[in-house]
């Protein structure tokens, strides 16, 4: 079975997401927003999907925070988005799934985490996304081994 991300874009760019990407090919970044549009020019769903490579990102309004502009995490359709998520880990996709959320503990996408967790069985990783476009290539792979 492939690995599932999670990451928030606050603070980060395009590019960030492109070097992240460069070092884990094959995975898709899978947009859980419940809608992908965003005042930032570069994070609207279709400039992300222009960015990348064909077939490399998709929106998954399924695990979009419908209580968005509320208090609290609803999402839209969480057994059809775990659907989604099995049937890319059965073909042996990696999957990035991305918000515009800095505060991880705080985001709709930690309860996405504990649901594909819970249900399927893998442990979504957290990455961050901040400044990779400015490192050497290679190089966040070598952090990532140091504190390993």
């Amino acid at each position: 079975m492939s690995q599932v991300y999670t990451a928030g874009y606050h603070g980060a760019s395009v590019q960030d997401l492109q070097a992240w990407l460069s070092e884990h090919p094959g995975v898709v970044v899978c947009d859980i927003r419940i809608s992908p549009k965003s005042r930032i020019a570069e994070w609207r769903g279709d400039a992300v999907k222009k960015a990348l490579p064909a077939n490399h990102y998709v929106w998954m309004r399924e695990f979009g925070n419908v209580d968005y502009r509320g208090h609290g995490i609803e999402l839209a359709d969480p057994e059809a988005g775990l659907n989604r998520i099995r049937k890319g880990l059965e073909v042996g996709a990696g999957m990035l799934l991305l918000c515009v959320c800095g505060d991880y503990e705080k985001c709709h996408r930690s309860l996405v985490a504990k649901l594909i967790t819970k249900e399927l069985g893998v442990v979504p990783v957290e990455i961050s996304l901040k400044g990779l476009a400015t490192t050497a290539p290679g190089e966040a792979s070598r952090q990532k081994e140091l504190f390993a």
